[in-house]
């Protein structure tokens, strides 16, 4: 499929709930820093702790006399922990970005993605994107690693559809992963 010069791709009011931005962001970091998954097995092991705690296998006296009782006990605090921060880190992270809750309007052409949202209109050539990735029915436009715009293909209005989304990348040269 190709793109016309004149050809827009309409994309209303993109928006995310807290819970969608949370699972993509972290599918995206999980999949772009493997390394990450490590941060798991801490969890793992405190939560396997815990269920051998309230499960009677093991008494907390009995856990603390271990060798290893300590860490076991450190490693059951990380539990409730990870996650908390975690939550807390996207949290900050979609406030910070009103037009994530609030919704913005894309527009793709040939030379520009337009962005529209109630309180800014940015206008950026394509040079600027620097890779793309799909998270289901989402696209994330990387201006840096930093930095993506989130589009819900699910939202393109006619004629366009997510494949002609695609081959403007292609043209565009930016990787779509």
């Amino acid at each position: 499929m190709s793109i016309s010069a004149d050809t827009t791709i309409r994309i209303p009011n993109v928006c995310l709930s807290l819970w969608q931005y949370f699972v993509i962001s972290m599918r995206v970091t999980f999949i772009a820093y493997p390394v990450m998954w490590i941060l798991l097995i801490p969890l793992a092991v405190g939560v396997l702790s815990w269920y051998s705690l309230f499960n009677g296998s093991i008494s907390l006296t009995q856990l603390w006399s271990n060798g290893a009782g300590m860490l076991h006990i450190l490693l059951m605090l990380y539990v409730p922990i990870l996650p908390c921060l975690t939550w807390y880190g996207v949290r900050k992270q979609y406030k910070a970005h009103h037009f994530l809750s609030t919704g913005a309007s894309y527009q793709l052409t040939h030379d520009l993605l337009i962005i529209d949202t109630d309180t800014m209109h940015t206008e950026l050539a394509w040079p600027t994107i620097q890779t793309a990735r799909r998270i289901g029915s989402w696209l994330i436009l990387f201006a840096s690693a930093n930095v993506g715009h989130f589009i819900d293909t699910k939202q393109i209005v006619d004629p366009g559809n997510a494949e002609s989304i695609y081959a403007l990348l292609r043209t565009k040269q930016i990787v779509l992963k």
